[in-house]
């Protein structure tokens, strides 16, 4: 018979709090000046012709050397190979120029800030507009800046390539790891819970991937770990493998890292 632990608290009530946590993400301002609410939505005809592979000819120190976009109903993603970084922004359309508002985060870190960009009627943005023609450059020029600081370092993306015909001839899908995110990411809710899904849409993903469990009782559970471990729960009375407890015991004695209950 494996070993279950079950510590029983006795008054120590200290053992049912967490410090854990305490670095929160310091989100910026997006669209301080309001230019979106002057724009009109963006047509969902041009968003495909903008997907795919962007060359980064400027702000590298964010962005790396190359990007990927894909539009996921209104949000524009903008994922980099560097520091798992990612950009969400929000986009609109005004006399044929296109202007986009969001931010942009490292995945590894805490670090983020605020990013705009537009594509110009020269650039790309008359020509996205006409429903006859797929074809020429495509430019987003803009800034970003760090944590609160205005957006006062230049960024550069040009058009390099589409996507294969493979990818855009099936399903592309971007998923949004544990729900959305790990706990280290300090989202402000944790891993495999309903809190994180209702805001993977929010990150650009378009799916989510959970990990689900089996209570000793017959109960499936959303959690990641096959232990109860400091790194996805708050300190409580249950210890050992997660599965060896019954529903009843996980659902009362457990607490997510930023206070969530194990959701089934």
């Amino acid at each position: 018979m494996k070993k279950v632990i079950f510590l029983l608290c006795l008054g120590v009530s200290f053992l049912l709090s967490s410090c854990e946590n305490s670095v929160e993400v310091q989100y910026p301002i997006v669209d301080p000046s309001g230019v979106l609410g002057s724009t009109d939505p963006v047509p969902n005809k041009p968003k495909p012709w903008m997907e795919g592979i962007y060359t980064v000819e400027s702000g590298a120190s964010v962005f790396g050397k190359q990007v990927v976009l894909k539009w996921n109903k209104n949000t524009l993603s903008i994922f980099s190979s560097k520091n798992g970084g990612y950009a969400v922004l929000q986009g609109g359309v005004l006399d044929s120029v296109f202007y986009f508002e969001g931010y942009w985060r490292f995945r590894t870190s805490t670090e983020t800030g605020a990013v705009g960009m537009q594509i110009s009627k020269v650039e790309g943005g008359t020509r996205l507009l006409q429903k006859d023609s797929t074809s020429g450059e495509i430019i987003l020029r803009g800034s970003f800046g760090n944590g609160n600081q205005p957006k006062n370092t230049e960024v550069i993306l040009k058009f390099l390539r589409p996507f294969s015909d493979f990818v855009k001839q099936t399903k592309f899908h971007i998923l949004a790891h544990r729900g959305g995110g790990r706990n280290s990411d300090y989202l402000g809710v944790s891993e495999n819970t309903l809190e994180i899904l209702k805001q993977a849409e929010g990150y650009g993903a378009n799916g989510v991937e959970i990990d689900v469990k089996l209570s000793s009782d017959g109960v499936p559970f959303i959690y990641h770990d096959n232990d109860i471990n400091l790194r996805t729960t708050q300190k409580g009375v249950l210890w050992g493998n997660i599965e060896q407890f019954t529903w009843p015991l996980i659902s009362a004695y457990i607490t997510l890292k930023n206070g969530e209950k194990i959701p089934h």
